[in-house]
């Protein structure tokens, strides 16, 4: 690891009062962190001025799924946690051995469910327990089709800040069009996420919750918001919708991009966070 492309240095004036929290969120403004923290597992070092060591935490992998807090606050021990910005850790029940109110499963306790018994539409696979004690789907198979001469990834937005709509979406989101006359089906297309030709994800639509049977009406828009599960990039990270065998392109488009014109693969794109190009999620395309 570079040092000098993943630190984050405290403004000169930096306070935090006694028995008080200071949280640093992700973002290009000030106070904000530019880097990313990985899902993989990773350590992060807090230094002085003088780049003298005064604490550090390596976590494993999917430890910060949620969060990875020392319990209680300051302790030398740490554990799986609850988000609890600017206030007291809380351990994450997630992995405790018990069935909370919230979970659909406990990944301390076998689970012994096909993809099938959880939803008719798949014929082969097995539901495997998340990190977040959510069912993953993500080996499930089904015989469902993918409309790929209809749909189109239309418009991507990597930083709702930057290329977001107020009342519209609250995180990353993408926007795939259906271009035909008739209802399209999206369900086992794949949607695939790359940086600099290093894949990030590969993900099937009807492995996700809620996507399992999805359709988009003629010539209109599905609007992926907040759901890291199917969309979770960065700055100009390629972003691919593949058809039903998982490898085979349909059309990309490099965060945060729009076609000028819906569905129109050859009409070229615009980026829409920057001055004068609009984003438009669920809507008409308004490339300036």
């Amino acid at each position: 690891m570079d040092l000098d492309d993943e630190k984050f240095v405290f403004p000169t004036d930096t306070i935090i009062e006694s028995e008080a929290f200071l949280t640093i969120p992700k973002g290009e403004e000030a106070g904000e962190h530019l880097f990313g923290i990985s899902s993989n597992g990773e350590t992060l070092s807090l230094f002085d001025s003088g780049l003298n060591l005064m604490d550090s935490v390596t976590y494993e992998e999917d430890d910060a799924e949620i969060s990875w807090c020392r319990i209680p606050d300051g302790a030398d021990n740490w554990a799986r946690c609850l988000q609890t910005f600017d206030t007291n850790n809380e351990v994450n029940p997630c992995g405790n051995g018990v069935l909370d109110s919230g979970e659909d499963c406990d990944i301390a306790l076998p689970l012994d469910l096909s993809c099938a018994d959880h939803d008719s539409q798949f014929t082969g696979g097995d539901v495997s327990c998340a990190p977040d004690c959510t069912f993953d789907l993500s080996m499930c198979t089904a015989d469902l089709p993918c409309d790929a001469s209809a749909l189109v990834l239309n418009e991507v937005c990597h930083k709702d800040e930057k290329c977001g709509v107020a009342g519209v979406t609250t995180g990353d989101w993408m926007e795939i069009y259906n271009s035909s006359d008739a209802t399209a089906t999206l369900a086992e297309c794949f949607i695939r996420i790359s940086d600099e030709g290093v894949e990030e994800m590969t993900v099937q639509f009807a492995a996700v919750s809620g996507y399992e049977n999805i359709t988009i009406a003629p010539h209109d828009y599905l609007l992926v918001d907040d759901t890291a599960e199917l969309f979770d990039a960065g700055n100009n990270h390629l972003i691919e919708l593949l058809t039903s065998d998982g490898t085979t392109l349909i059309n990309h488009l490099t965060t945060s991009e729009a076609l000028v014109t819906d569905g129109d693969t050859s009409s070229g794109t615009c980026s829409i966070d920057e001055t004068g190009d609009i984003p438009t999620p669920g809507t008409t395309n308004q490339c300036q």
